[in-house]
């Protein structure tokens, strides 16, 4: 649950948002009641009493009237990662209200005729349930990427139950971050909590981007450390998948360090086959610093050849084609230090066209037909056969996929 979902629940809408509104996409876990002196006194050590995420609750005139010790919880509350302040609203100072815009930090007013029992009654019941909800769809995800089908009609209803038609066309979106342990060792995280709470901020944050460009349920879990989100392909087009990405990316209040790579397979609209787009995703996603290494997103039908190679689990007979079909020419590189691969792949990249393979190159037109017999005597081949050229094509894409390994 988001901090932006808070006034929507029942009995809650009169909660008033003062300040902080550019970070109401924030999780939250759980509540905090700090109305203790002790809350205040230990704010200096927040490891003992703050896991992130938390939703601090303050309303005891002696702790709101303190200024500075107030400001100082909210500081270190941030820099936890803290969900938000409600606060009582007699108590709220300018100072907090300004401070919570610059923290991009939610702060919500208490009226009186809302007790904190029942605050904390309405919303520990409206996470719990939420997390029991997600759970379960967690669980019926995990049966679909796998193929586990032994009770369809079960998975199709509970699915139903929360309002997710699964006989309509899907896709699956793998979302890894990228170079995740540097960025741990970067950010000196090792807690496998920390490490568990990141993934599930980023699971929550690309369900609820998605839920609000659909509204509907959609479908997301963590498996082997990526997240995986069903698209709903009725609904979600390209266009709209790139807006909701762009978007969790702008969103990504916690570390502006971290990036996400995404693989996508291809469409299917039987409850089968969805298993079969996940292997599509899982398996592209090695390609993608590649083939999409500005964008970070490549769908399985844009790989082209590569979707081809993919899956073929011998590595060794690809190696093999590799070496036969170009192996003299990258030997002839490596001792006279020249530029003969880079040259064919230009030249095939460019349909043959020699004015821009050298223009591609930086050379002059002559010197590239010099090039181009030069690699014909070294792999005695005829660069103007049809055959041979689609080898060589095929060969120099082997050998693209191959340096990833």
């Amino acid at each position: 649950m988001c901090c932006s979902q808070l006034q929507t629940l029942k009995n809650l809408s009169m909660l008033t948002l003062e300040a902080g509104a550019a970070g109401l996409n924030r999780e939250i876990s759980w509540l905090y009641f700090a109305d203790t002196l002790e809350s205040v006194d230990n704010v200096s050590s927040p490891d003992i009493w703050i896991d992130g995420n938390e939703l601090f609750v303050v309303t005891h005139p002696s702790i709101l009237n303190d200024i500075p010790k107030m400001c100082r919880m909210m500081e270190v509350a941030n820099h936890k990662q803290a969900a938000g302040f409600i606060m009582e609203a007699t108590g709220i100072r300018p100072e907090y209200i300004t401070l919570a815009d610059e923290l991009k930090l939610p702060l919500f007013s208490l009226p009186k005729n809302l007790r904190t029992v029942d605050l904390s009654q309405i919303l520990c019941t409206a996470l719990i349930e939420e997390r029991n909800a997600e759970g379960t769809l967690e669980k019926l995800l995990l049966q679909l990427l796998h193929g586990n089908l032994t009770m369809k009609e079960n998975i199709l209803y509970n699915a139903s139950l929360h309002g997710i038609d699964l006989q309509q066309p899907f896709r699956v979106a793998i979302f890894d971050i990228e170079n995740f342990q540097h960025f741990l060792q970067k950010h000196n995280i090792a807690r496998e909590e920390s490490i568990d709470r990141i993934r599930r901020h980023y699971l929550n944050s690309v369900r609820s981007q998605f839920e609000s460009a659909t509204g509907q349920t959609v479908m997301s879990t963590i498996e082997d450390y990526h997240i995986v989100t069903l698209i709903p392909t009725k609904t979600v087009t390209r266009e709209t998948f790139h807006r909701v990405v762009d978007e969790i990316h702008t969103d990504n209040i916690y570390y502006r360090d971290i990036a996400l790579n995404i693989s996508v397979g291809c469409e299917y609209s039987q409850l089968n086959q969805i298993s079969r787009s996940f292997a599509e995703a899982t398996r592209l996603a090695s390609l993608i610093p590649v083939l999409s290494p500005d964008h970070r997103v490549l769908y399985y039908e844009d790989a082209e050849f590569y979707s081809l190679i993919l899956f073929s689990d011998n590595k060794d007979y690809l190696k093999a084609f590799h070496q036969r079909t170009l192996g003299e020419l990258i030997r002839y590189d490596q001792v006279r230090n020249t530029q003969l691969v880079e040259t064919l792949a230009a030249f095939c990249h460019n349909n043959g066209h020699i004015s821009a393979a050298a223009d591609e190159l930086f050379i002059h037109r002559n010197t590239l037909r010099y090039r181009l017999e030069k690699i014909s005597s070294i792999l005695q081949a005829d660069l103007s056969d049809y055959n041979t050229l689609t080898n060589l094509i095929i060969a120099l894409k082997v050998g693209k996929y191959l340096n990833l390994e």
